[in-house]
């Protein structure tokens, strides 16, 4: 066990006994992180600060709280007052710092089953453990997993909360706006009833408005990078980064964390430690990576991600896929984003898109990491590996899991790994 696994295993015990609150072990940690993880960019600072910020903030039962799965329309709950924490967010913290086997016991002990995504057999433990104050709602949507339905509402049911649960249609039509935006109509009541309406219209054209800008401005990193494809991030970094530029949107921390990562972009001269040089070595394969990442440290990344034999340039989940926000229809318009979005709908959609991203970041292959339980990864992977190869992208496709330590065997991926990257 690692030093950060050790001192967040005290905290944790001060959890437990009621020494210490969620929020302020969260902190600790932060700062703790700070010191461990020097190698990381300034950009990379600064975004880890706000993230870990975010969720402590999330986490203080003193504020306005609403626990939500991680695609949720963020920006229909700043308006309130209120912060959004995705549960699969609050996960994947303690998977980072070696505790998730003490919530995937706790689901355990309530009959979740092995064969259920670990990050959501996490969240069912994180829900019902007890140790965190109870959120004043949960929210989710049935956007990027079919398993969010029976989670999020067993979550607020632990908890004595209100469930909201947002039914996104696969097809792109008119008709399909309008049944979302009935329904976002509804949460929007819902949520002016129980934390007051008052200024509800003015602060939702402000988030709409921040929305746009996060957005405009998560378009223009995505261009520079193309570009450039600098070390200023770890490959799992900028995989992640698709979390909270979901569940930021609509704040101003997007904008900010945004508009320092486009200047160490644009600089050129910040970089992460962990590479010898801002540039790719001559002859480093460039790599996309598909669905999500191990969050708990593992040597793989030494492997697939050094900047000399291979480095991970882009990913398929942080990519922009959307225009931006009519401010005049607020509603309407976060009801397109929903339905648009690549991982919604028929396969096609997600596959046209990546093979989009894969192009034009002139990729010499993809991993595609299946985590257990996930059906959207492990049911898709073998016609998306199809399309690839039809376009000449060689595709690796790595089976493990992205919570549980213990279900993945890191001697299965290196050697897989070794044989792919020697293979192109």
């Amino acid at each position: 066990m690692n030093l950060k696994e050790n001192i967040a295993g005290i905290n944790f015990k001060a959890i437990k006994k009621g020494i210490i609150k969620p929020k302020d072990t969260v902190k600790l940690f932060g700062k703790l992180e700070f010191v461990i993880s020097r190698k990381l960019s300034k950009a990379g600072r600064f975004l880890r600060k706000n993230q870990l910020s975010h969720i402590a903030d999330a986490l203080n039962p003193e504020r306005k709280r609403v626990w939500t799965s991680v695609l949720f329309p963020a920006e229909l709950v700043y308006p309130f007052g209120a912060m959004p924490l995705p549960l699969e967010i609050l996960s994947g913290l303690f998977a980072t710092v070696g505790l998730s086997q003490e919530f995937l016991d706790v689901a355990g002990g309530a009959s979740v089953p092995n064969t259920m995504c670990s990050f959501h057999r996490l969240l069912f433990g994180l829900a019902r453990s007890g140790y965190f104050a109870a959120p004043d709602a949960v929210a989710a949507t049935s956007l990027f997993c079919d398993g969010n339905l029976k989670s999020f509402n067993d979550a607020a049911l632990a908890n004595k909360s209100p469930f909201m649960f947002l039914d996104i249609p696969f097809e792109e039509n008119e008709a399909s706006v309008r049944y979302l935006k009935d329904q976002l109509s509804e949460l929007v009541g819902k949520f002016s009833e129980m934390f007051g309406g008052e200024h509800m219209e003015e602060n939702l054209r402000r988030s709409v408005v921040l929305a746009n800008e996060g957005m405009e401005r998560l378009k223009r990193m995505h261009s520079l990078r193309k570009v450039s494809s600098p070390n200023i991030f770890r490959g799992h970094e900028m995989i992640n980064f698709c979390f909270p530029s979901h569940y930021l949107l609509g704040s101003d921390v997007l904008v900010k964390i945004a508009d320092k990562m486009i200047e160490s972009f644009e600089s050129g001269g910040d970089r992460h430690g962990y590479y010898r040089d801002t540039k790719l070595v001559k002859g480093c394969k460039r790599l996309m990576w598909m669905h999500i990442v191990p969050q708990y440290d593992t040597p793989l990344w030494d492997l697939i991600d050094n900047g000399v034999t291979s480095k991970i340039v882009c990913e398929e989940y942080t990519a922009p896929y959307f225009d931006g926000y009519d401010v005049s229809d607020p509603l309407g318009s976060i009801a397109r984003r929903l339905i648009s979005h690549p991982s919604n709908g028929e396969l096609s959609r997600r596959v046209e898109h990546a093979i989009k991203i894969a192009k034009d970041f002139n990729v010499d292959g993809v991993v595609h990491y299946s985590s257990w339980g996930c059906h959207q990864a492990a049911g898709n992977v073998s016609l998306i590996e199809r399309e690839f190869e039809k376009n000449g992208i060689k595709f690796l496709n790595l089976n493990g899991d992205a919570v549980d330590k213990k279900n993945t065997t890191f001697g299965q991926h290196k050697t897989r790994v070794e044989a792919f990257l020697e293979a192109m």
